[in-house]
C-alpha cells in the first residue's frame, strides 16, 4: 500500500511546498516515512483505519484484476470492521480504552467471538438485531477456505455486498454515537503516535482515498466508489511529472510565494492537487513568483 505525501518540513522551513513528491509504502501500523531530498526525515500517521486499509487493497486488487485478492481483502475488512464498531459501542458503553484492551486480549484472536461481541452490543445500542448476510459468509468460505477464484462480475458483486454493510455500519455509529467514535479514533491515532521517536517530525493524514471515516463524501455505491478511486489515481499518477517539475524550478531558484497559510498537510496536498488538474476545487493558494 502507498500514498501521496510532501515534505511538512520543507514547507514550514521555507515558507512553500518543496513540490518534492513521494508515494510512501506503509504496513499494518499505518504510518508513512520518508526522508525527502533536502534531509528531512518525515513520520506520518494516517488516521485510517484497519478495515478501510483492507478496502483499499481490495480496491487495489479489483482493479488490477486479481479477482481472489479484492475478495479476500474485503472479507478481512467486513471482519475488521465488525471488531471496530464493537469498541465503539463498548466504548458508547462507558467502558474506557484500557478496560476494554484488557478484555479483547481474550478474544483478538477469535473472529467469531468478536463477532459475538458486536452482534450483542449492535442489539443493545441500535434496539434491532444485525443479521449478517449469508450470501457473503458463503462467498467467503469458498474464497478462504476453498481457493475458488470469482470472476471479475461475482468478485465486484461480492465486494459491493460488503461495502454496503460497512457504508450502512459506520453510518449508524456516526449518527448515533459520534463522541465514541471519535474517542476510538483519538485512543487509536495516540496509541501509534506512542511509537514514534519524539525527535521526528511528525504529523497526521487522512490515509485512504478509496473509504475513510475522515471525509464526508464517501460514495453510497460501491461502484461510484471504485470510479472514483480510479480517478482520484490517476489525478495523483498524471501530477507526479509537473510536481517534480516545480521542484527543479525551486531547486535552481524559481520562488513560489503562497497567497494564504495553509498549514494543515493535507490541505496543503489537495490545494496542489486540484491547481495542477486545473479543477474548479483550488483557491489558487499558490501561486508562481514573477
Amino acid at each position: 500500500m502507498v500514498l501521496f505525501a510532501m515534505c511538512m518540513e520543507c514547507h514550514k522551513e521555507y515558507g512553500h511546498p518543496s513540490f518534492d513528491p513521494f508515494l510512501v509504502p506503509y504496513f499494518e501500523e499505518r504510518i508513512l516515512e520518508f526522508t525527502c531530498s533536502r534531509g528531512h526525515k518525515n513520520v506520518q500517521v494516517i488516521q485510517s483505519q484497519k478495515f478501510e486499509v483492507l478496502l483499499e487493497s481490495g480496491a487495489n486488487a479489483l482493479l488490477a484484476g486479481f479477482t481472489l485478492e479484492a475478495s479476500a481483502s474485503f472479507s478481512a475488512a467486513l471482519e475488521r470492521l465488525y471488531e471496530f464498531a464493537f469498541k465503539v459501542l463498548s466504548r458508547a458503553c462507558g467502558v474506557e480504552n484500557n478496560i476494554y484492551e484488557k478484555m479483547f486480549k481474550v478474544m483478538a484472536k477469535q473472529s467469531e467471538r468478536q463477532l459475538g461481541g458486536f452482534l450483542a452490543l449492535y442489539l443493545i445500542k441500535f434496539g434491532t438485531p444485525y443479521i449478517p448476510q449469508t450470501s457473503i459468509i458463503e462467498f467467503r468460505n469458498s474464497v478462504i477456505h476453498k481457493g475458488f477464484i470469482p470472476k471479475p462480475e461475482e468478485a465486484k458483486e461480492f465486494c459491493s455486498k460488503v461495502y454496503d454493510e460497512i457504508f450502512e455500519i459506520t453510518k449508524k455509529l456516526e449518527s448515533r454515537y459520534s463522541e465514541a467514535l471519535q474517542k476510538t479514533l483519538f485512543d487509536d491515532l495516540e496509541e501509534r503516535f506512542q511509537k514514534i521517536d519524539p525527535k521526528i517530525s511528525r504529523s497526521t493524514g487522512t490515509g485512504c482515498l478509496f473509504f475513510s471515516l475522515s471525509r464526508k463524501d464517501n460514495k453510497i455505491n460501491f461502484h461510484e466508489a471504485l470510479e472514483a478511486f480510479k480517478n482520484e489515481q490517476k489525478i495523483i499518477e498524471d501530477a507526479m511529472p509537473s510536481l517534480r517539475e516545480m521542484f527543479e524550478k525551486v531547486k535552481s531558484g524559481t520562488k513560489y510565494q503562497p497567497v494564504a497559510e495553509v498549514e494543515d498537510p493535507e490541505e496543503l496536498i489537495d490545494e496542489i492537487l486540484n491547481n495542477l488538474r486545473g479543477g474548479s476545487q483550488g483557491n489558487g493558494k499558490i501561486k508562481e513568483e514573477s
